[in-house]
């Protein structure tokens, strides 16, 4: 009895700095964003004003807030489409690569390594509308280039501004598919061959059930990636035309930094930080029920 007490007052020892460290960087600002949430502050007056769920009403009363938690649905969306299913085709082609393999997956993870503001002012020069390489490609192929606003367009610009994003970010997803395809026998696409299985089949009764632990991997960081996001939005657009462009860190870091209510700010915090946390809860209760069934 005293052994097992001993070793597990050591066990707690050695556990304690880890939980401490959490607490403080993870456990207390939350603590301190909710607290926040119910004050009227400039972030710099010691002075704070209480006005309880006011900064609530506001913030969920806003046409702003609502049209960034939209931007954020597309720029979700967007992610999974043009960083996961992108990384995943990509993934495949260069498994299939005889020769040139570390070539290729080496020159498409460059992307991944570059800073988000300098491909963000890349993609800026790209998508400019006088000099823009986007621009004088589609005027040598003899398309009409004069009503095209690109990043100034209040409708399309989160589209093009997520385009930019994913550039950036498939090559990640890429590395981790190309991990789980090198785990996958490769004795099961020559049985599969025997059987007159074509590609498509072999990709769809092989490849995707031998990545399955990868996916469930993928998609849960896909989730949570996929519903942040600021440095290139800010840098390309900083939210506009207007706010058409607005994610809802975007949102945040307009309401505390340049109308000085921290409130705001803590309140739409919360909000996407309580959207991420209940996204993810539900993808892995589906995850769950189907490993069960």
């Amino acid at each position: 009895m005293q052994e097992k007490l001993r070793d597990y007052f050591i066990s707690i020892l050695f556990i304690l700095p880890s939980a401490l460290a959490v607490a403080y960087m993870v456990f207390y600002p939350i603590g301190n964003s909710l607290y926040l949430s119910f004050y009227r502050w400039n972030g710099i007056s010691p002075k704070k004003s209480f006005v309880g769920l006011g900064n609530y009403n506001y913030v969920l009363s806003d046409p702003k807030f609502w049209q960034s938690m939209e931007n954020n649905l597309i720029w979700l969306v967007m992610h999974l489409l043009l960083a996961c299913l992108y990384g995943l085709f990509l993934a495949f082609l260069i498994s299939k690569l005889k020769r040139g393999k570390t070539l290729f997956r080496t020159v498409l993870f460059l992307p991944n390594i570059v800073a988000l503001s300098v491909s963000a002012i890349m993609w800026s020069m790209i998508y400019n509308t006088q000099y823009g390489i986007l621009i004088t490609i589609l005027h040598f192929l003899g398309i009409d280039t004069s009503a095209m606003m690109l990043l100034s367009d209040p409708t399309y610009a989160i589209y093009y501004v997520s385009i930019a994003a994913n550039w950036q970010g498939y090559g990640y997803y890429m590395v981790l598919f190309l991990a789980g395809l090198q785990n996958i026998d490769k004795t099961l696409y020559e049985a599969a061959e025997i059987d007159g299985a074509g590609a498509w089949q072999q990709f769809r009764h092989v490849t995707i059930p031998g990545l399955k632990n990868v996916f469930t991997f993928v998609l849960s960081i896909a989730i949570i990636n996929g519903l942040r996001g600021f440095a290139t939005v800010w840098v390309m657009t900083e939210g506009g035309p207007g706010s058409s462009t607005y994610l809802v860190a975007i949102y945040g870091y307009v309401k505390a930094f340049r109308e000085m209510n921290m409130g705001h700010a803590m309140v739409s915090a919360l909000a996407i930080g309580l959207v991420i946390i209940i996204t993810t809860v539900i993808f892995n209760i589906i995850r769950e029920k189907k490993v069960t069934v």
